[in-house]
């Protein structure tokens, strides 16, 4: 199928059902009515019978493919018949006040989840081309994953502090020992020069060197942590391999941003390991660190001759990022203004196209899309996306000028996917005014069925 320019697409709407236009209508409403939105983290954790139902029938169906695979899979199909493809997410996430486990529950725990998982691509590989989305706190405990971020954050800043230009020289290595008393400068004798990228690679959590990153600090993670996680390897590679097997791409979530570094490091050995590239890892735009943390990963592994997709969002935990900042005395990890966050957004874009990366644009910006489908030639190897129940004109837009689209289907329990929805009423919350356009294309569309005429 050409492509044709995404603006001068029109009806994006026609495929869907009149039932699931006047449902749409209806969560945009809600979405307008701060006290309601405002009080949904109390319905959460109310968590009764009443309240799940009422979620059921109400915003459930719009952002969410069903309850099962089996209830999914129509879902899919229906996508499918208007050539949007699937990025299929079983909701489950974990932050990091959820049960500690190490050790065997710890896999035992995994193994569970695995098996989820597998489901889960089962259900994807239905359809040709689809995606899994994975978060690694339904992997790994989100505790350990804090842990390690503390000390790969504790690296960088204190390389950031010895380095010159971001390089260390090897007769140097000592700088960094002084704050890591377990470091073995010898894992390096064959470098010169040291990039932070080298030493992180040199100490990943993957490797046998992890235990010299261990520090007197009850921040820091312990041995019993890096042997917890050396226990999870087995799982986590099992479902890598059986979603290759399947043909299934993973997409590794991105999650709140303490749990950041080691996530990068996680995915980054994954990478390593499964270097066909079909694994994509996200990068939030709206973190001022974002495009360089990219630029960074994306080099290191290019200079080892790795490929890795990208995902890339603006972001979907400001609010939870910047609280968390304040509790704990922090700088704000967010960028100061929405136009930055765009700014930088647009640049990843650019940067990954012009360098050919496999790129997955997931956005609800519609000016970004604009640009980036200006920018991508005849064979190009970017994919767009959108959350379930959000600015599906987009969605069916791209999918009716012939891009390579889709949609990211949740599907889980309803007490289990709470969270998620939580996320979804918040963002419906900041971007009403792209979500008015949505509810005129709507409401056009109805008028069009001799509807409200």
């Amino acid at each position: 199928m050409n492509r044709r320019a995404f603006a001068t697409l029109d009806r994006p709407y026609k495929n869907k059902t009149t039932l699931d236009l006047l449902n749409s209508l209806a969560v945009m409403k809600f979405s307008k009515i701060k006290p309601l939105v405002s009080a949904f983290p109390t319905l959460i954790n109310m968590n009764n019978n009443a309240v799940n139902c009422l979620i059921k029938k109400t915003l459930f169906p719009v952002f969410c493919g069903g309850e099962t695979i089996k209830q999914t899979i129509p879902t899919m199909r229906k996508f499918r018949e208007s050539n949007i493809k699937t990025v299929l997410a079983l909701a489950i996430e974990a932050d990091v006040d959820e049960l500690e486990r190490k050790g065997t529950d710890a896999v035992s725990y995994t193994r569970k989840m695995v098996d989820d998982l597998k489901v889960c691509i089962d259900g994807a590989s239905k359809f040709s081309d689809n995606f899994m989305a994975v978060k690694f706190t339904a992997l790994v405990p989100p505790g350990l994953l804090k842990r390690w971020s503390f000390n790969l954050k504790k690296l960088q800043d204190h390389f950031e502090l010895v380095s010159t230009d971001g390089l260390l020289s090897r007769s140097n290595v000592s700088l960094v020992q002084d704050a890591f008393p377990n470091l073995d400068a010898s894992i390096f004798d064959k470098c010169d020069e040291l990039s932070f990228s080298d030493i992180t690679a040199a100490v990943s959590i993957f490797g046998p060197n992890a235990h010299q990153l261990i520090l007197n600090d009850p921040l820091s993670v312990d041995a019993d942590d890096i042997e917890t996680f050396q226990l999870l390897l087995n799982e986590i590679k099992d479902i890598c391999e059986y979603a290759q097997q399947k043909k299934v791409n993973l997409i590794m979530d991105a999650e709140h941003d303490y749990f950041t570094p080691a996530i990068d490091d996680i995915i980054i050995g994954l990478a390593r390991k499964y270097p066909q590239g079909f694994i994509y890892q996200t990068y939030q735009m709206y973190l001022k660190t974002g495009f360089e943390r990219m630029k960074r990963d994306l080099l290191r592994l290019e200079k080892e001759g790795v490929a890795m997709g990208v995902k890339l969002v603006r972001g979907a935990y400001m609010d939870h990022e910047r609280h968390y900042a304040k509790m704990n005395g922090l700088a704000s990890p967010i960028n100061e203004t929405l136009k930055q966050t765009n700014d930088q957004y647009n640049a990843a874009v650019e940067y990954l196209i012009a360098n050919n990366v496999p790129l997955f644009i997931a956005s609800h910006n519609e000016d970004s899309i604009a640009k980036a489908c200006k920018l991508i030639g005849p064979n190009s190897n970017v994919r767009f996306g959108q959350l379930m129940g959000m600015q599906d004109s987009i969605t069916f837009k791209l999918a009716q000028g012939g891009y390579n689209v889709y949609k990211y289907v949740p599907y889980g329990p309803v007490p289990v996917v709470m969270q998620y929805l939580y996320r979804r009423a918040q963002e419906n919350r900041e971007m009403m005014n792209r979500l008015d356009k949505d509810k005129r294309y709507i409401l056009t569309e109805l008028k069009t069925r001799s509807l409200f005429k």
